[in-house]
């Protein structure tokens, strides 16, 4: 398991908090590669970059999937996400 991926996932569990580990059991069995990556990549190469606070990722990240239109499930992730880091729920409803 690289340094990656262990800031990955402890940012990860930070961010969907318990549900997270059900997203990371289900990936880790249908998609493994793609598992890794999202950790890797997207919850440490991305997330701890220092230009945004974790609140402001999840909220840039309830955007873009609301507009796209058709990621309702990782929308609801996000959303949890959000709401886990202390966002509040009027501030992620008008996202």
């Amino acid at each position: 398991m690289s340094d990656r991926y262990k800031q990955g996932l402890e940012n990860f569990r930070r961010i969907t908090g318990p549900a997270g580990k059900g997203l990371t059991d289900t990936f880790a069995k249908t998609a493994p590669d793609l598992e890794r990556y999202l950790m890797e990549f997207v919850f440490d190469d991305i997330y701890s970059r220092p230009a945004l606070e974790v609140k402001q990722r999840q909220l840039a990240a309830i955007s873009a999937l609301a507009a796209l239109g058709t990621c309702q499930p990782q929308l609801v992730v996000h959303i949890n996400g959000a709401l886990n880091v202390g966002c509040s729920k009027n501030r992620v409803k008008n996202r």
